[in-house]
């Protein structure tokens, strides 16, 4: 017992200059842990002030409107005035859509001139159109408009309440832009493709599968267009990021290498013989356009011809 007694009275250091003996030194132990504490509290509290701060300097500088979040589309949202609209409209693309009552549609203004841009050749046609995301089944109302009565239309949505929308003016089918056996049906069942507009998850994995099903069934002569490429940039459920390779932004960077492969001494990488199927890459924000047309190796001549030698 006395050997025990001794041994509850050894005082001994902490190494912070703190003496443990019995009762005192678990008060001492507790007091600077206390002090730990307080010292992180203290630091926490003056990073949430620092950061308030900031957000009240940010709220007051007049260029907050223009700087929003790089995830945040909203402040892009507009609701102007349809009939001004309609009347400034410089495009036929933008004169059905700001014209348009039939069921809802949602796109960015500049995308508009960009559709009239590389799709009027297929005006009154029979153009086989394939749109990947159906959401409210308005934008399969306006491609009918626009491409008229000869055209074939055919939407894909994995949503099932999208089936809503088949009807005579445009056929839609449910399933994933993700399964290539699935997307292989409706090409057949549409008997070709022409054009294709990919509006669909937006996630990086699934465009990818998307592009290499449908561009090697698009028609000489063919486009596809992949749309908010801003969602290319997003990690956030888009599997994106700034230069992040596997998004449809960096496969359409390596697409500019592939068809200059005659230059340089590197493979393709996004499929073979880029160069004789591509005609060009279009860049805009936010989308990108592929037209497809075989075509020779390039020549470089010289006019007036010169004449040959005797």
């Amino acid at each position: 017992m006395q050997r025990l007694a001794d041994e509850r009275s050894t005082r001994w250091s902490d190494g912070a200059g703190c003496r443990r003996d019995g009762t005192i030194g678990m008060l001492c132990v507790r007091k600077r842990r206390l002090s730990t504490i307080r010292s992180k509290l203290s630091n926490v509290l003056h990073t949430i002030s620092n950061q308030a701060k900031a957000a009240v300097r940010l709220s007051k500088s007049p260029s907050v409107e223009s700087a929003p979040s790089a995830h945040d589309v909203r402040p892009y949202l507009k609701h102007p005035d349809p009939e001004a609209a309609l009347k400034a409209s410089t495009n036929e693309m933008e004169r059905l859509f700001y014209g348009h009552r039939g069921r809802p549609s949602h796109k960015w203004h500049h995308y508009l001139e960009i559709y009239d841009n590389h799709l009027h050749r297929f005006r009154n046609t029979p153009v086989r159109i394939l749109e990947i995301g159906v959401q409210t089944g308005g934008s399969l109302q306006l491609w009918r408009r626009y491409f008229g009565s000869e055209a074939t239309v055919y939407g894909v949505d994995i949503d099932p309440a999208c089936a809503r929308f088949d009807d005579r003016e445009a056929r839609v089918r449910i399933g994933s832009q993700a399964d290539a056996a699935f997307l292989h049906s409706v090409v057949a069942e549409m008997g070709g493709l022409d054009v294709v507009v990919d509006d669909g998850s937006h996630v990086a994995s699934h465009q990818r599968i998307s592009f290499d099903t449908l561009f090697p069934l698009l028609s000489d002569g063919g486009v596809y267009l992949c749309e908010d490429l801003q969602a290319s940039y997003w990690d956030i459920y888009h599997d994106g990021g700034y230069q992040r390779k596997g998004t449809f932004i960096e496969l359409a960077k390596q697409l500019v290498d592939d068809i200059h492969e005659w230059y340089h001494d590197v493979p393709p990488v996004v499929f073979q013989n880029a160069a004789s199927l591509i005609r060009a890459i279009c860049f805009y924000e936010g989308m990108a356009v592929i037209e497809k047309r075989s075509r020779p190796r390039s020549f470089y001549c010289g006019m007036p011809p010169v004449a040959a030698d005797p």
